[in-house]
């Protein structure tokens, strides 16, 4: 299954209205049956035509009002669409939020962005001569010019990316990496910037990173049915993710400094 995120806001620079008056259940029912009707016309065609579209979350939001419209069933055995409460991997948005714990990090000057990378590395952990002059922002910004994920990141599943790539192995991968080009120079998209930017905040604020999500981000934007977890875990809300042919995917990471790339 696949998930799409519909926002309707207003610009971050324009004045904030006064409460919108309270809309009663008579007035918002048709408005919402309006609203999905619209949505419906362009997301159905999409999932007509696309074996590996199968369905689609919409999230709406309107001033003070928000409403959640599912197309599409969660999965080849579940007719049922997803709703609000459904829960599933965001996978590389994950990226943002580790950018977000970086910020708040600054934020409290705890780090600044200039920092090299290497005083907030784990005791064990070592990079290669040509990447010590990486910092933090090179890291939040993708520039550090790592490839996109280790290169003895052997997946068991080419599609699912689904490994049990270790510490060890990553502290190999960081040893020997050379970039094509200093740190700072190319934008270059990469998985590994991010999980050595949430092992350096990891270690500057002396937690791990699920508990440093958990208290500086969840909790603090009320995000209750969100978590990080890097081992599969499965509840009756869950949107398990399949493939074409209707075959239940791998996840994608098993317990691997990698993690915090996508498995929130």
């Amino acid at each position: 299954g696949a998930l799409a995120l519909l926002a309707c806001t207003r610009p971050a620079d324009a004045p904030r209205p006064p409460p919108a008056p309270t809309v009663t259940a008579q007035v918002r029912e048709p408005r919402l049956a309006k609203a999905r009707e619209k949505i419906a016309a362009i997301v159905q065609p999409i999932l007509a035509e696309n074996e590996k579209q199968r369905a689609v979350g919409v999230v709406l939001i309107d001033a003070d009002e928000t409403a959640t419209f599912g197309f599409g069933p969660r999965n080849a055995s579940d007719a049922r669409p997803m709703d609000a409460e459904t829960t599933f991997e965001v996978g590389s948005i994950a990226k943002s939020m580790v950018g977000v714990l970086l910020a708040d990090a600054v934020g409290k000057r705890e780090v600044m962005l200039d920092d090299p990378l290497e005083r907030y590395l784990p005791e064990g952990v070592e990079l290669n001569a040509k990447l010590r002059p990486a910092t933090l922002v090179h890291l939040a910004t993708v520039t550090t010019g790592f490839s996109v994920f280790p290169h003895n990141w052997i997946p068991l599943d080419p599609v699912a990316h689904r490994t049990r790539y270790t510490l060890k192995e990553f502290k190999d991968f960081l040893k020997t990496f050379e970039p094509a080009e200093a740190p700072g120079r190319a934008f270059k998209y990469s998985a590994i910037d991010t999980a050595l930017l949430a092992m350096a905040l990891a270690e500057r604020t002396h937690m791990a990173f699920p508990a440093l999500l958990q208290k500086r981000l969840f909790e603090p934007l009320e995000m209750k049915h969100s978590e990080y977890a890097n081992r599969w875990q499965s509840d009756e809300n869950r949107l398990d993710g399949y493939d074409a042919d209707g075959a239940l995917r791998a996840p994608r990471i098993d317990d691997s400094p990698m993690g915090p790339c996508c498995a929130i």
